[in-house]
């Protein structure tokens, strides 16, 4: 959602989220990345660390399908758990 970073950017900062140097990474439009690695490992472990943040945009890791570019683009938002300490349960 919003302008997206620059391809530089993104690769350097998920270089170092991830703590791997080989894997491939393609930008398509104004929406997503796309990231493909050399080992299953790599892959498995970048999937478990889940959805970061870069430049206060919310980067979703998700295996790709096919078709999954319409279902990226029809996001408009994005829920969010909140837990609010000491409020009152009548509220």
């Amino acid at each position: 959602m919003g302008k997206r970073p620059a391809y530089s950017y993104v690769k350097e900062n998920v270089q170092k989220v991830w703590k791997i140097k080989e894997f491939t990474m393609n930008s398509y439009g104004n929406c997503f990345f796309t990231f493909e690695f050399n080992n299953e490992d790599d892959r498995r472990r970048v999937l478990d660390t889940g959805s970061f943040h870069i430049a206060s945009k919310l980067f979703i890791i998700e295996p790709w399908e096919v078709f999954h570019e319409a279902e990226i683009n029809d996001l408009k938002t994005i829920p969010i758990w909140v837990i609010l300490e000491n409020f009152p349960l009548e509220m």
